[in-house]
């Protein structure tokens, strides 16, 4: 298990989000690696466990989502519910890629 521990402002942000949003994550061979890794591997994740916020007519509801994420604050949602699928070459890109952009 690796000691290297999520940035403090990553709890609430999506992996998709970091891939698509946050400037540097694809700027060498980790970052390129790891912008195919979160879409391959895991947003597949993610999807699924977005299951859990559909309406009773099978409707994903993303306010139903934001509100778990975004207002969870305990950690069991943004980065760090996938934290331990990163090695620790990606850890450290992730963190780097999270400073540059507060």
């Amino acid at each position: 298990m690796s000691g290297i521990k999520l940035h403090e402002s990553g709890w609430c942000i999506k992996p998709d989000v970091l891939a698509e949003c946050y400037s540097g994550i694809i700027n060498d061979e980790v970052g390129d690696k790891l912008y195919l890794k979160i879409w391959n591997d895991v947003v597949s994740v993610m999807a699924d466990e977005q299951k859990e916020f559909c309406t009773e007519d099978g409707v994903y509801n993303s306010d139903f989502y934001y509100e778990a994420v975004c207002t969870s604050n305990d950690g069991t949602w943004g980065l760090e519910r996938y934290w331990h699928l990163f090695t620790d070459a990606e850890k450290i890109h992730i963190n780097r890629v999270i400073e540059e952009n507060e």
